[in-house]
């Protein structure tokens, strides 16, 4: 087949890769993708799909433009692509995601990670820096030395709970959530990087059982213990309902809802369920994080005041939006 032939077929969305170089599969794929998603975005995916299904480097596109595609790998784009168009996540097509510097398994009934969550959990590493810092009053003094008890609330993925045992292989990491297939997933993602450290179990956040259920699988009674955890780090659903219609097909469809969204009348109703956990199970000194709504963050940071908790601090993610808050234990 001839290269024009091949770009005609392109157009009416029914061409094969088959005899395909790179450089004609990456713009036949920009073409295919031009109603779904803007050209850079979909170049970017594109080259994604090259590494995943290839092995292709991330610059073999720019080395080797006129390497010819495999058959069998071509035939595996196609599909590929033609999930894509449907507006199926990336992310779900190739059944993973990289999550600070690991590689995640995700799959329909499980959020996708953000690279703004990396921040959050960012974040947590300089808490947790700068207390081993006070309390050790030596600057060689690391993060990985310290024992501490951490908690995932709401984890879908595992990611930032798998995130925060690679970072701190002595402490003891939890991750619960409401959803079957999230604790699944999670419990997947653990084994996989080798996250020994970490462990993740049922619970709804919403439950007035919550706190008592926490307690019972970290094997502690709080009642004997002034708070029993040194951090909780959560991103909990956050978006409004009225929301819906500023967001992709790509996430409406595919991504679960109940991970998603909360009612436009009660827009803090999770946060409000962690400050009660926060209140009860941090210990004096531990930190709440958490991933927020913009348009919220004064009113989320406002729960997180005295007689219990201080520092509260809201901080903007590298979009320059303010969407974490932190607040400690008093």
């Amino acid at each position: 087949m001839k290269k024009d032939e091949r770009w005609g077929l392109a157009q009416l969305n029914i061409f094969t890769f088959v005899g395909m170089n790179i450089r004609e599969f990456i713009d036949g794929v920009v073409v295919r993708l031009a109603g779904v998603y803007p050209a850079q975005e979909a170049k970017a995916m594109v080259i994604r799909l090259l590494q995943h299904y290839c092995e292709y480097s991330s610059y073999e596109h720019i080395v080797e433009p006129d390497r010819v595609i495999d058959t069998v790998l071509a035939v595996q784009l196609e599909d590929a692509v033609r999930q894509l168009e449907k507006s199926r996540p990336l992310q779900y097509v190739i059944g993973w995601q990289e999550f600070c510097g690991l590689k995640m398994e995700v799959e329909e009934g499980v959020l996708i990670p953000r690279p703004e969550t990396e921040e959050l959990v960012m974040w947590a590493e300089e808490f947790f820096k700068e207390r081993a810092l006070e309390k050790q009053n030596e600057r060689k003094f690391t993060t990985q030395d310290e024992k501490i008890r951490i908690l995932d609330a709401a984890c879908g993925s595992g990611a930032i709970a798998a995130a925060i045992a690679n970072k701190f292989p002595h402490a003891e990491v939890y991750a619960c959530d409401l959803s079957r297939k999230a604790l699944e997933i999670s419990a997947k993602n653990f084994k996989s990087n080798n996250c020994f450290n970490a462990k993740v179990f049922e619970c709804d956040l919403l439950s007035g059982d919550a706190i008592q259920m926490i307690c019972d699988f970290i094997g502690m009674d709080n009642r004997m213990n002034d708070g029993i955890l040194d951090m909780i780090i959560s991103n909990p659903p956050y978006v409004t309902n009225k929301e819906r219609s500023q967001m992709r097909p790509n996430v409406l469809d595919y991504e679960p809802a109940e991970a998603l969204f909360v009612p436009d009348k009660d827009p803090l109703l999770f946060y409000r369920a962690l400050e009660r956990l926060a209140r009860v199970l941090l210990a004096p000194g531990g930190a709440i994080l958490m991933e927020i709504n913009e348009q919220f963050a004064t009113e989320t940071s406002s729960l997180f005041q005295e007689p219990y908790f201080t520092l509260n601090e809201i901080r903007k993610d590298f979009n320059d939006k303010p969407r974490m808050v932190k607040a400690v234990k008093i």
